[in-house]
């Protein structure tokens, strides 16, 4: 009895080789570069947010600032119909005596009341010497004394400010010098010639 040898049997195809497991894992500079790119993406997108939330509140703030600006310029007439009530009530508080006068320091009171709930508060800051942004000249005193020109002598009427824009500036008597003595300075002056210069 012949031995048969067995055959191989044709066209098979070969087993796979083992995979290793280092294989199979992703490759590390890769994973690397993508945490990279999404980590650059975050950063993008909360400086975009952050730069977003910045315009929207300067945007809101300039709204708020108009508006308030809206709403003051609509109110100056009722401001003003305000202080000139109130300084016609001073002046009667002035000349009347008795219930006359108490009754009048009342309403001055109240108009005052009225005007603070509005946001319009008296000037209290009375300079020593004048100054055009927040008063007005209604009367000059003379005075012979250089150092006292432009000086505030008193004020005749207050004034009033609405947050920090001036609705009324107060109206002062201011010390200005006398004419003679400013001609008699300047005629001195031209005879001594100009001042020396001190080294």
């Amino acid at each position: 009895m012949d031995d048969e040898s067995p055959q191989t049997p044709q066209n098979t195809v070969p087993a796979p080789e083992p995979v290793s497991d280092l294989q199979q894992s992703p490759d590390l500079t890769t994973l690397a570069a993508d945490i990279k790119d999404v980590k650059a993406l975050i950063e993008e997108r909360l400086r975009y947010d952050e730069a977003k939330e910045k315009a929207f509140n300067r945007l809101f703030e300039e709204l708020g600032a108009a508006r308030e600006q809206l709403k003051g310029d609509h109110l100056q007439p009722v401001f003003k119909a305000m202080i000139q009530l109130y300084d016609h009530a001073k002046s009667s508080v002035e000349v009347l005596d008795g219930e006359g006068r108490a009754h009048m320091e009342v309403v001055c009171e109240g108009l005052l009341d009225a005007l603070y709930r509005l946001d319009v508060e008296v000037i209290q800051e009375v300079p020593e010497r004048f100054d055009r942004k927040t008063q007005y000249v209604v009367r000059k005193v003379d005075t012979n004394n250089p150092d006292e020109d432009w000086t505030v002598e008193r004020v005749v009427h207050v004034g009033f400010r609405w947050r920090d824009r001036v609705v009324r500036p107060q109206q002062v008597a201011v010390r200005r010098l006398n004419p003679n003595v400013q001609a008699s300075q300047q005629y001195v002056s031209a005879e001594q010639g100009p001042p020396k210069s001190q080294t």
